[in-house]
């Protein structure tokens, strides 16, 4: 008997080996031997309308669709379906999402150090600083690049800034002088723009994106500081009436991120396609967002807005209000033990290439 159940038990052990070799094979390949294509899940903070999709995840998409030639497959959820700002990280690292974007700004508490880009005139316009962003991002010896994605398990594929921002208010309150914006509530993204805010004489409100049109039309909210291209794009153009045309109060850091265990067990020729597509939507971010914001511009004014354009002395007396920013900022790192000082110096050194 015993005789008889090994031999049933050899050729069973085969026929499982075989089976188990099939399993592990439609992992990687269809039924008649092609690779299987790889479906990813675009997680975005903002809706299609946003300059962050038009000039940005677009971008990315179509480079991806270019280059891989259906070996990858993108599903893209706009608007936060997928979870808010916040949870972006937590998506990734869960598996929720493949692919997300991140803000310094909604997670500041692990997103510490890119929001050294978002002090008050760090950056000198848009172009430039999508550019130096990228390249601190991609430097794997940068400690930006290890506090905000090695230590949240992540990859950046994608680097930028959004159009410099701009003081906007509601009819109610009017914008002549810095005068005027004493005690109002401006919302602020977070992080660095908060200091800045209180910098202001202002108080700073942390609120998500799709909660502003609201606040604003309800008078919860006095204004914020923005982007002026997400004042279309957000549909606040239509509660709000004015803004500076040319403060340099703040930026808002951008970045496309992909848990890096899920990076570690993709093709090398993926990778390089999502590398590439990251380069080339981080390109198109840089030259198109300035244009992007002088068009925003216009179409405020042409909507009856009322510009204040600020005077040398004017700006002069802005730099000086807003500037303790930067050492308060760095004393919160310290708190929290990180070095802002050395992510200062290598914000610095990166802009000199520019």
């Amino acid at each position: 008997m015993k005789k008889k159940m090994k031999k049933l038990f050899i050729p069973f052990f085969i026929l499982c080996m075989i089976l188990l070799a099939a399993c592990g094979k439609s992992e990687t390949s269809s039924s008649n031997g092609e690779e299987k294509t790889i479906k990813l899940k675009y997680a975005s903070i903002v809706p299609e309308t946003h300059d962050l999709y038009i000039y940005g995840a677009k971008v990315f998409m179509e480079k991806v669709e270019e280059l891989g030639k259906g070996k990858v497959e993108i599903e893209f959820y706009p608007d936060g379906q997928l979870g808010s700002p916040a949870d972006m990280i937590n998506l990734a690292n869960s598996g929720a999402a493949d692919l997300v974007e991140l803000g310094p700004s909604y997670i500041p508490g692990k997103l510490v150090l890119g929001n050294v880009f978002q002090l008050p005139g760090a950056l000198p316009d848009a172009e430039i600083g999508s550019k130096v962003i990228w390249d601190v991002f991609k430097d794997e010896d940068s400690i930006i690049r290890k506090a905000d994605f090695t230590d949240n398990k992540l990859i950046p594929l994608l680097g930028a800034t959004l159009p410099l921002y701009q003081i906007v208010t509601t009819e109610k309150k009017p914008l002549k002088d810095f005068k005027d914006l004493e005690g109002l509530k401006l919302r602020s993204a977070g992080g660095a723009q908060d200091l800045m805010v209180k910098n202001l004489g202002a108080v700073p409100v942390s609120m998500d994106r799709s909660e502003v049109y609201t606040a604003l039309e309800r008078g919860t909210l006095d204004g914020g500081v923005f982007n002026l291209p997400s004042l279309e794009a957000n549909k606040t153009i239509e509660v709000m009436k004015n803004l500076t045309t040319n403060a340099n109060v703040t930026s808002f850091v951008v970045s496309l991120g992909i848990n890096e265990k899920k990076w570690s067990t993709m093709p090398e020729d993926v990778k390089d396609i999502l590398t590439q597509a990251g380069d080339a939507a981080s390109k198109s971010l840089a030259e198109s967002v300035t244009k992007s914001n002088e068009k925003a511009l216009q179409n405020a004014i042409d909507k009856g807005y009322n510009p204040w354009t600020l005077s040398a002395d004017e700006l002069k007396e802005l730099n000086e209000m807003v500037a303790p920013t930067w050492d308060q900022w760095v004393k919160d790192m310290k708190k929290l033990g990180f070095d802002g000082e050395a992510a200062i110096k290598e914000m610095e050194e990166a802009l000199k290439n520019y």
